[in-house]
């Protein structure tokens, strides 16, 4: 028996009539699209967390200060993003102890605060304008550090006028060799002035940071 290409055509319409709809299988396949893409996202989450953790990323978070950066290993803490009500103009973090640095920043109000942190076992010395401080440079409950606050009256630092920054942090253990002022007076024996300290002794290791604020201090400790 020869068939021809209507009985074809016929046997195909058939046979599609016949087949099974898959209307009610699409639900299913669209509910296990979403459940892969939804793993893809939990192992890439998973695996950026890793990777971030290995490199030692320093991540952003928010507290009540306003936006702080945890501190890398070795760091005695953050700190904030506005101290006294007055905004950070300038920060900088170092990894040498015992080595003069240099910080250049414009003051933008009435105040202007330094703060320099360091780990135990270090005091600081610094210079910005007229005025210069030494003394410990570790956080605790009531400072981030070693702060000073200039204003009109004392260590003045005029708003628009910029500032270079001298600072350098020495081990405690060093200080009966060293005086943190910028000459030696008599009382003091043969101790050398910092300058020679920092060009006779070895550069060591250590994490601390500078952060200058500027503004209207507003707080009880206001001058």
């Amino acid at each position: 028996m020869t068939r021809t290409i209507h009985d074809l055509q016929a046997v195909l319409e058939d046979t599609s009539a016949r087949a099974p709809g898959n209307d009610d299988r699409m639900p299913a396949v669209r509910r296990k699209i979403r459940r892969s893409a939804r793993r893809r996202l939990a192992v890439n989450a998973a695996v950026s967390i890793a990777v971030l953790a290995t490199v030692g990323v320093a991540v952003p978070r928010l507290t009540d200060r306003g936006p702080e950066t945890v501190p890398a290993a070795g760091e005695s803490g953050p700190l904030p993003a506005r101290y006294f009500g007055m905004p950070r103009i300038a920060a900088q973090s170092y990894f040498e102890a015992g080595k003069m640095v240099h910080l250049r920043f414009t003051p933008t109000g009435r105040n202007t605060a330094i703060v320099i942190q360091c780990p135990p076992g270090f005091n600081a010395w610094q210079k910005a304008g007229n005025s210069s401080a030494s003394g410990d440079c570790q956080r605790n409950r009531l400072l981030p550090g070693q702060v000073t606050l200039s204003e009109p009256r004392g260590g003045y630092l005029p708003p628009g006028e910029p500032v270079d920054l001298e600072a350098a942090v020495v081990p405690i253990r060093d200080l009966d060799r060293v005086t943190l002022s910028e000459s030696v007076q008599p009382w003091e024996g043969k101790r050398m002035t910092l300058g020679q300290y920092l060009a006779t002794n070895p550069v060591g290791k250590a994490t601390w940071s500078i952060a200058v604020y500027s503004g209207t201090c507003k707080g009880s400790d206001c001058p």
